[in-house]
């Protein structure tokens, strides 16, 4: 993968970036910052990545794979008491990937936002296991998932919330969602909730589908050409999962994701 910089924006040129690609990778965050921390991730064949989120932090965390072949990754986040990270796993590429994603709110009052966006293209298979453990009372995992499959190519998401035994007065949610761009992409989605404790909150929500067909014609009728309210619509679809971010980070996203749509 190529070192150059993924977010151009002189709005957030000061961004705090770390590139992790040894097989076994580690990072401590200790400290608040209104700015996100961007974790470019480097191909390499199997790789398992650490990240420790120190008590009272709170951060926002853009994690960004891009490659092609064959990988397996696994990352494993663990955050401390009172702290509240936002995390975005941002897959884009031509790679056959497969991902573990752990994170354990392991104190008190800790929360997280653990949400992935996946573009895939041409024959590629895109494999996500997204888990959230609470382990502590008062922690709130929340999942949000974002997958667009094109070509023949396609994406299971497996979305696990766990409340362990003792994590009394947690929320375990999650909402996973596929767009399929073409009649021949596939896609897979796996809710599943495990729950130990009886007072907590839990839900969850999945669904796979094409362009919604409704939307675009509100925009043709509206005089927007059809490349324009295919990529309206297709933003309007992964907004949620990047809402919480500055604008200029938003916009970065967008383009390289429509970057992928168009194939460049």
């Amino acid at each position: 993968m190529a070192e150059q910089a993924f977010f151009s924006d002189e709005s957030i040129q000061q961004q705090q970036v770390a590139v992790l690609s040894a097989a076994n990778s580690e990072l401590v965050v200790s400290s608040d910052s209104n700015r996100p921390m961007r974790i470019n991730i480097k191909q390499t064949d199997e790789q398992s990545i650490k990240v420790t989120i120190g008590q009272r932090v709170k951060r926002d965390l853009i994690m960004y794979y891009q490659g092609d072949g064959t990988q397996q990754l696994t990352i494993d986040v663990t955050i401390a008491a009172d702290s509240q990270v936002n995390m975005l796993l941002l897959v884009l590429g031509t790679a056959h990937v497969g991902i573990n994603m752990t994170t354990h709110l392991a104190g008190e009052g800790a929360q997280t936002n653990a949400s992935v966006i996946g573009v895939v293209k041409q024959n590629q298979y895109l494999k996500i296991t997204n888990q959230v453990i609470n382990d502590a009372r008062h922690t709130i995992g929340h999942i949000q998932q974002r997958g667009i499959a094109m070509d023949t190519a396609k994406i299971t998401f497996n979305g696990i919330g766990h409340v362990k035994k003792g994590a009394a007065g947690s929320d375990a949610q999650q909402a996973s969602r596929l767009l399929m761009l073409d009649t021949l992409a596939t896609g897979e989605v796996n809710p599943i909730l495990l729950i130990d404790e009886d007072d907590v909150m839990a839900g969850h929500a999945a669904s796979v589908g094409q362009v919604n067909q409704d939307q675009v014609n509100y925009l043709l009728s509206r005089g927007i050409p059809l490349d324009d309210a295919q990529r309206l619509v297709t933003r309007g679809f992964i907004t949620q999962t990047i809402n919480h971010l500055p604008q200029g980070w938003q916009n970065e996203i967008y383009t390289e994701i429509e970057r992928q749509l168009n194939h460049e």
